[in-house]
């Protein structure tokens, strides 16, 4: 049957499918669905903060998770979402934090902070190497050998400018940001130049 084009679709449609809690013993498979326990769920996002995160309220009458698991930070937590056009999309968190915890007639009530792993893992990495090389290609290299990001997830401008810096004990999204300033984007027809080159060199060579 046809759509109707009259028809309004509403954010609200949006449905949640799944809260996936993993423990830290065994990451295959989910050791429970907090689908029914949380009561709140709020995300964050800012083009100037490193990685993504969220806040999640848990009322848990039941599973006693946060003793019985036990909860002590670093649990994976994969969020499914289905859009209104039956679009499902998945975000991966790790809780870096257990607040707000109370405890009344058997029922646990907490608030979990929830982190990208990039952005966890990123407090703990420093970088103590010569740092030298074309701007854009040494920021994909310190996301994909420092924070372990697929190459194929990592999107960046190609930029005309190169450094040459030792970082001192930065961590590699502060080392990352004090360069954003200093790089200069290479010009669209400079980019088709240097593609239309490649071609032409490997046209020779075939």
């Amino acid at each position: 049957m046809a759509e109707d084009p009259n028809e309004k679709i509403y954010a609200s449609e949006c449905e949640c499918k799944q809260i996936a809690l993993y423990s830290i013993k065994d990451e295959n498979k989910p050791y429970a669905n907090l689908l029914g326990m949380a009561v709140t769920f709020q995300y964050h996002e800012d083009i100037f903060w490193p990685s993504y995160g969220a806040t999640m309220t848990i009322v848990d009458n039941q599973e006693n998770l946060i003793s019985s698991m036990p909860i002590q930070g670093f649990e994976k937590v994969v969020v499914e979402f289905e859009d209104v056009v039956g679009e499902t999309y998945s975000y991966a968190f790790r809780v870096w934090t257990v607040q707000n915890r109370i405890t009344r007639e058997r029922r646990n009530t907490y608030t979990l902070g929830l982190i990208s792993e990039e952005g966890l893992r990123n407090e703990g990495v420093r970088i103590n190497t010569i740092i030298e090389g074309n701007t854009s290609a040494q920021v994909k290299k310190l996301l994909s050998e420092y924070l372990k990001v697929p190459v194929g997830k990592i999107d960046a401008e190609k930029s005309a400018t190169s450094i040459k810096i030792l970082p001192t004990k930065k961590t590699p999204f502060s080392l990352i940001r004090s360069l954003q300033q200093k790089t200069v984007i290479l010009p669209p027809y400079e980019n088709h130049r240097q593609e239309y080159q490649r071609q032409y060199q490997g046209f020779l060579h075939d």
